[in-house]
Parts: C-alpha cells; structure tokens; sequence
C-alpha cells in the first residue's frame, strides 16, 4: 500500500474516532443534564414537604392561606431578638400581616443559657392552653427581658409575667408546666427545626422557607413583596 493510501486510510480513521468521541461526548452530558433535572425535582419537592414542617404546631398570626409565610427563630433572652420585636414586628402586622399579605410564626431557638429553655417552655405551656394569648405574652416576655448574661427568666418571673399581663390562661397550670417541662418535647422538636434549616443567631427569619438577611423592617418588606410576587407568579403557572 503508498505511502498517499496509507495517509487516506489514517486520515479516514481518525474522522471515525473524532465522530465517535463527539457522539460520547454528547451521550455524556445528555445524560448529565437528564440526571441534573431528576435531582432538581426531587430537591424542589423535598423542599416543599419540610417547608410544611416549619409551620405544623407553631404559633401562627394571620391568615393561613397568605401567600407568604414568615417564621421567626427567636431566644427570649437574645437582645436583637427583643429590638426586632418592638422596632419591626408592629410594622410587620400592619403592612403585610393584617393586609393578608404574610402570616407569621415563631419557632423556639433558646441558645443563650438554661433559662432560654425555661421561656421557652412556658410560652409553649400559654400556646397549648390558649394559642390566642400566645402573643401578647411573646410580647410581655420581651418587653421584660432582663440582661442576658444573668439567669433572668426564673419560673417565678414568667409567672409575675403572666399575671401582670393578665392573659386568659391558667397559671398554675402554667407553673406546673414549665416545672414538669410538660412541653419540653415541643421546644425540643423546635431546637431540631433549627439544626435542620442550619439556624445559628437569633432573630433568624425565614420567607416563604428561604432565610433572608435584613437590617431593618424594608429588608422583611422588600423580600416579603417578592416571595409574594413568586407565588403568584407559580399558581398562574399551575392555572
């Protein structure tokens, strides 16, 4: 065979291979891209089913078919936490919770020290006598809140709490509660929320499932609009 048929022939072969390894090449990421969207799927409807964790048996305030959902973490004796609640939570109610915007929850996060949990149980105690009252003694809680370096919320004074605030529930039950820790495997199951969705400060929010950052209360509104618009824009999709 010359030297020019030999040249042909190589030539020729290396089309075949450089075809053959195109078509691999293309098989591979088609497969890739059919492997990426499986696992998005399952992602998305992984996401949806613990979403719904975040909000069964939490204190909730406003409507339960509001587009957006937000859910606070919170410690009774985190500082930030007690800032939140008087600068941005009444803007929050009156702009996007009572207008039917959002509905807000709150999820145990007590970190800071021993008595964190102490709170923590006895606002659980209030919400499973009377989830109305839950927030007006979420509020007293904070507006009494003592220096978190000391062990402030004594049994003792989230009674006085209790009773200065005058909410409608029994406080002997209440005392017996949190000295039983009758509710301590709700706040535990809070505390594993929190691991879960990788909640290390408070106040941590969540919009709609997602973890936002914000500094102030047009933060909370701005993402707030937007899950809003996101929502609508999905069950247009679905229509």
């Amino acid at each position: 065979m010359s030297d020019k048929k030999n040249r042909r022939v190589e030539r020729a072969r290396q089309r075949e291979r450089k075809q053959l390894l195109q078509k691999l090449v293309i098989a591979t990421l088609l497969v890739v891209a059919v492997a990426a969207g499986v696992v998005m799927m399952i992602n998305s409807k992984s996401t949806t089913k613990d979403s719904a964790e975040l909000y069964k048996n939490q204190p909730m305030i406003g409507q339960a078919d509001a587009p957006v959902k937000i859910v606070e973490f919170g410690d009774f004796k985190c500082p930030a936490c007690k800032r939140f609640t008087i600068r941005d939570y009444p803007q929050i109610k009156k702009e996007l919770i009572d207008t039917g915007i959002a509905s807000f929850y709150f999820v145990n996060f007590p970190f800071l020290g021993s008595d964190s949990t102490t709170a923590g149980l006895a606002v659980e105690s209030v919400f499973a006598q009377k989830p109305a009252a839950f927030w007006d003694y979420y509020k007293a809680i904070y507006d009494a809140q003592g220096d978190e370096r000391t062990n402030w919320a004594t049994t003792d004074k989230l009674i006085e709490i209790a009773e200065q605030t005058n909410i409608a529930v029994d406080v002997n039950r209440l005392r017996q509660d949190i000295e039983k820790e009758t509710q301590m495997q709700q706040v535990e199951d809070d505390l594993a929320l929190a691991k879960k969705y990788r909640i290390t400060s408070t106040p941590t929010l969540l919009v709609n499932g997602e973890k936002i950052k914000f500094e102030d209360f047009d933060d909370i509104k701005q993402a707030v609009l937007k899950a809003r618009d996101e929502q609508k824009a999905k069950d247009e999709a679905k229509k």
